[in-house]
């Protein structure tokens, strides 16, 4: 049962990570926008 508690905090950090990203790419076109 502790591998199941793991694999969702491991999807977790993959989420932010992606967001993080998407982030990151969003600033990078509304600064090549301005």
């Amino acid at each position: 049962m502790a591998t199941d508690y793991d694999t969702p905090r491991k999807t977790d950090e993959e989420l932010h990570e992606e967001s993080l990203e998407e982030l990151k790419a969003k600033r990078v076109d509304a600064q090549s926008g301005q």
